[in-house]
């Protein structure tokens, strides 16, 4: 009796595993990444590097899309009221930790030193 359930088991993930699988082309329609920041800033320039190797990649067509302004959040807000269909990214400002990790190897650590910062 066991052994003609192990067989019928096996017997049916045979047929699942020599079945085709069908998968949708993904992304089917133009990718957007939204960056939060005026066009030609360190962010816009990595992510239009970023979107044009996707485009490669992909096949399909990536557009990178400015919206400044109130720090990012516009931008921001315009990706999270999206469609959850993962066509539209988010890339967010990259100098913050550009200038943390240049700042830390010559001993400036701003997060812990408010004098340093300027925030005292």
């Amino acid at each position: 009796m066991i052994a003609m359930r192990w067989l019928s088991s096996l017997g049916v993930l045979g047929l699942i595993a020599s079945c085709p699988a069908v998968a949708q082309d993904y992304p089917s329609r133009v990718v957007t990444i939204v960056v939060p920041n005026a066009p030609g800033g360190p962010s816009d320039l990595f992510a239009r590097w970023i979107g044009n190797l996707m485009s490669k990649e992909l096949g399909q067509q990536i557009i990178v899309e400015n919206v400044g302004g109130a720090s990012g959040t516009i931008g921001a807000s315009r990706v999270a009221q999206a469609a959850p269909d993962g066509i539209m990214s988010l890339k967010r400002f990259i100098g913050h930790g550009l200038s943390l990790g240049k700042d830390a190897r010559r001993g400036n650590n701003k997060q812990r030193d408010p004098k340093r910062s300027g925030h005292a």
